[in-house]
């Protein structure tokens, strides 16, 4: 392993590990002191200096601060969900309104995913703002989407997202996204009701 891959792997695993920020601080000094202790330890693991001390070190830091780490692991992996999310639907209202600007009345698909609260969103939203003659024919399954009907605007369906390869280019694609989690407990309670 070439040495930047070395430090590039250790340096993912440390601050994987490290994963305080400034706001978990009272001073910059304190701030400035934690980036240095993980520098140094990033140094000494790449550099093979004094590692087995250099490891019990971060073993017992891991230890200690354990239920802190995971909070913060998943504080990231959520803002990183949220920024996914928040890309996602930029990208989606840009294309529908480039789509929309170049072709005029431009075609939506719609791909909820279960227990998401679709359905609501699909009536209360969609279906009212698309006219009953610019609705695609009920597709409940794959086989049947055919958006080359004419004003053939707006498609529904509970497909799972591999059905996007089947649609025209010059659609605009709307999902919803859910924690599987909270999606796994919902969909267990409602079969349980």
């Amino acid at each position: 392993m070439d040495d930047l891959a070395k430090e590039l792997k250790c340096r993912k695993r440390i601050c994987a590990i490290y994963n305080k920020t400034s706001e978990d601080f009272n001073t910059k000094e304190e701030w400035d002191s934690y980036l240095e202790g993980i520098e140094d330890i990033i140094y000494n693991l790449v550099n093979s200096i004094d590692v087995q001390a250099t490891e019990a070190r971060v073993s017992d830091y891991e230890r200690t601060n354990r239920v802190h780490i995971i909070a913060k692991q998943a504080k990231q992996v959520e803002a990183q969900r949220a920024a996914q999310v928040a890309a996602f639907q930029a990208a989606a209202a840009s294309t529908a309104s480039a789509t929309a600007a170049k072709e005029g009345d431009a075609p939506a698909g719609y791909v909820p995913t279960a227990a998401t609260a679709g359905r609501t969103f699909h009536a209360c939203l969609l279906k009212l703002g698309t006219p009953p003659s610019k609705r695609c024919p009920k597709a409940y399954d794959h086989l049947r989407i055919n958006m080359t009907l004419p004003n053939c605007n707006l498609l529904s369906s509970h497909d799972d997202f591999s059905v996007v390869s089947m649609l025209p280019d010059n659609v605009a694609v709307l999902t919803h996204l859910r924690d599987p989690i909270d999606r796994f407990m919902s969909a267990y309670e409602f079969a349980i009701e």
